[in-house]
């Protein structure tokens, strides 16, 4: 999950949509897909083996604010794959949409809907939707008592 330009973020006390990552994971070999959604305009964070699955972890190169925007960037690309990816897309056991939070007390309520014309984009490449919500306390995070974090370029990863 893409936090901040740069790798650091200020900690305030606001609710704020950090970003979504497309999370794959598969039987197979996943480096050629990642490497055509690549070439599309996402970045790859990381694929290769876990355990006895193929992991693929993606976001958009270009940010976006709404999960609603980049979701439809997200599904844009993998709609328009060609089809000997489509195969590689339908084998994977885990497709997911995973999107990020940063959380906090302000506003008081916080709202980002997804219309039903995006849900029906999301079932139909047989996709899920997945909720993170990280701390924006530096109490909630082990050895950390400043009030920025630093998180790993992408090239760091």
């Amino acid at each position: 999950m893409k936090r901040a330009e740069k790798g650091v973020r200020p900690l305030d006390d606001r609710i704020s949509y950090l970003n979504t990552d497309l999370e794959l994971a598969s039987l197979e070999d996943l480096s050629g897909l990642a490497a055509a959604l690549d070439e599309c305009g996402m970045g790859i964070h990381y694929v290769g083996r876990a355990s006895q699955e193929w992991c693929a972890n993606l976001d958009m190169d270009t940010g976006f604010g709404s999960p609603e925007q980049t979701i439809a960037a997200i599904l844009g690309v993998v709609e328009a794959l060609p089809q000997h990816l489509e195969v590689a897309w339908n084998g994977c056991t885990r497709r997911e949409l995973n999107i990020g939070y940063e959380c906090g007390s302000k506003p008081s309520a916080f709202e980002q809907p997804l219309s039903n014309a995006l849900l029906t984009r999301v079932v139909a490449a047989g996709a899920s939707l997945v909720i993170t919500i990280y701390p924006n306390s530096p109490d909630a995070l082990p050895g950390r008592d400043d009030a920025t974090i630093d998180l790993p370029r992408k090239a760091d990863t």
